[in-house]
Order: C-alpha cells, then sequence, then structure tokens
C-alpha cells in the first residue's frame, strides 16, 4: 500500500504565536548569498517594507527571530535577506517557514478599517440574524477582499462591498451577509 503524502501547505500552516499574525512564509531559498524568497498572503500588503525582525517557525524549524538586512522587489513578489543567513544553505533552512509579526507594529486603524487576520473565524451571520458560518480567511482581491466562508460542509466567496457584507464589526465579533440569491443557495 502507498503512503499517502500530506500537502506541502498543510504542513507549512502554523498557529499565530499570541499577540502575532502571519505575513506568508518562505518559499525557496535565492542566490548563493543567504537570501529568499517569500509569498505573502496579502500580495499587495507592504508590512514587510516596514519591519526590522520577523518570527519564523515551521514543523521542521523551531521559533526563531530573524533580523531583517534588507527586502527587494523580484519578479512581482520580494526577495528578503536576513542577517542570519549568510549563504544558500542558511537560506535553504528557512524554506517553508511561516513568517509572524507582532500585531502591535502595525499602524492604527480608521474606525471603519480592519486587517485581515482580525476577520478570521468570525461568525457569519444573516442580516436577519441567523447564524450561517464563519470566515475561514480572506483573499485579497483586486478591488475589495473576498470572505471564504465556511457554510454546511463547503466554502462560500463572499465579495467584501456594502451592499452584501454591510456589517463588519471586529469588536462585536459579527460579520452580517445579505442572503443574496445564488450566493448561499443549497446544492441539490
Amino acid at each position: 500500500m502507498q503512503e499517502k503524502k500530506q500537502n506541502p501547505a498543510k504542513q507549512r500552516k502554523q498557529t499565530a504565536p499570541e499577540g502575532m499574525c502571519s505575513l506568508g512564509y518562505i518559499t525557496q531559498a535565492h542566490g548563493l548569498r543567504g537570501e529568499v524568497r517569500i509569498h505573502l498572503h496579502n500580495p499587495n500588503g507592504e508590512t514587510i517594507l516596514d519591519i526590522e525582525t520577523v518570527t519564523v517557525q515551521s514543523p521542521q524549524h523551531p521559533r526563531q527571530t530573524l533580523h531583517i538586512q534588507y527586502v527587494r522587489d523580484h519578479n512581482k513578489g520580494y526577495l528578503v535577506k536576513f542577517k542570519e543567513a549568510n549563504n544558500r544553505n542558511d537560506a535553504e533552512a528557512l524554506k517553508r517557514c511561516e513568517l509572524f509579526v507582532p500585531t502591535s507594529d502595525f499602524p492604527e486603524l480608521d474606525e471603519d478599517e480592519f486587517y485581515f487576520y482580525q476577520l478570521a473565524e468570525l461568525p457569519v451571520f444573516s442580516t436577519t440574524g441567523e447564524e450561517i458560518g464563519h470566515v475561514k480567511r480572506v483573499l485579497p482581491g483586486p478591488s475589495y477582499p473576498i470572505l471564504v466562508v465556511a457554510y454546511k460542509k463547503r466554502e462560500v466567496f463572499v465579495p467584501v462591498v456594502e451592499s452584501i457584507v454591510p456589517t463588519i464589526d471586529v469588536e462585536q465579533k459579527r460579520i452580517e451577509v445579505e442572503m443574496l440569491p445564488g450566493l448561499f443557495d443549497d446544492e441539490e
């Protein structure tokens, strides 16, 4: 009997340490001087440009704080050089590590703004008050974010526009969604 291989993305996913948020993960080493290519959960995010340290961790790599020497654009993404990674072998050891940053480092938001990580696992209600599921994750879209809502053993992609999602209340831990025809229809 052949052994079932686990999806590398599932092997990589780590629970964020308390007070931290995952920015993305290291995909591979780049070059010989210790640079790594990173994948950001929000490819439009620029948080990586404003921070000096990250915490990295994977199932194969213990939690460690790394200091960013520099970040540079590369093929619609970023390459990062950590002070602790001086050669390709050091960079290879970081492959598949999740990148965590303290949420306290994030800028303050206006009242009607939110960070994607704040919506994960929030309950989702219809505008009539019926609980319909919870947010599994938030995807960046070209014009607006997309909520991935766990609904009756499937995922529903809900665009975050006011006519469909009139309420996002992070403080009260509540998201309300307009039950439009076709959006949450049960599969036959």
